[in-house]
């Protein structure tokens, strides 16, 4: 009697070998699709983050409001919204440059316009978000105010997206917003 495997039985296990492989395959694919997505967003996610937490911070704690401006020629220093009850509820203005002083009565001026958000400092602008792995897509300012007596709440709205352009859509990133209203508690007292 000989001993050893038919051609058959060669096959079926072959077969069978070649559909766990492509099955662990698809698989490892899968999972290689899914980190880098959820890499993708975490950096755009950690920029945003990163950003709101350093204006809220220098913004809240600000010595004085010196106004705010479309462009960063003019600025307005009063926000305040007119008592009579307007219908419809006018859109907000969207600013793009907000200047305070800190306590150590620096000048600071936030920009904000469409691939820039960051801190201008006489021609040079620093970026609070990492250029290369996010960009600015859109951004603005809002400003209101009870009364002259009140300080200013500045309103910042912005959206972050990859700054590559990704061809594999399992790679793309939806832009993702951001935004934040932060009262200037110091000014006025």
């Amino acid at each position: 009697m000989k001993r050893g495997f038919t051609l058959i039985e060669v096959l079926v296990v072959l077969a069978l070998l070649t559909t766990i492989g492509s099955l662990i395959l698809s698989i490892i694919t899968s999972m290689a699709r899914t980190v880098s997505k959820t890499t993708a967003i975490n950096r755009v996610t950690q920029n945003g983050s990163a950003a709101i937490i350093q204006i809220t911070k220098t913004l809240r704690n600000a010595k004085s409001f010196n106004g705010i401006s479309v462009d960063g020629s003019e600025y307005a220093t009063d926000c305040s919204v007119s008592v009579l009850p307007l219908t419809p509820t006018p859109t907000p203005t969207e600013y793009h440059v907000v200047k305070i002083k800190d306590f150590t009565d620096k000048d600071i001026k936030f920009v904000c316009l469409e691939g820039i958000l960051g801190i201008k400092e006489g021609d040079d602008i620093i970026q609070f978000v990492n250029e290369s792995e996010v960009a600015v897509t859109s951004c603005s300012f809002t400003c209101s105010q009870a009364s002259t007596f009140e300080p200013p709440t500045i309103g910042i709205s912005f959206t972050l997206s990859q700054a590559t352009e990704e061809t594999l859509p399992e790679r793309t990133v939806s832009p993702i917003p951001f935004q934040t209203t932060i009262r200037l508690r110091n000014v006025n007292r």
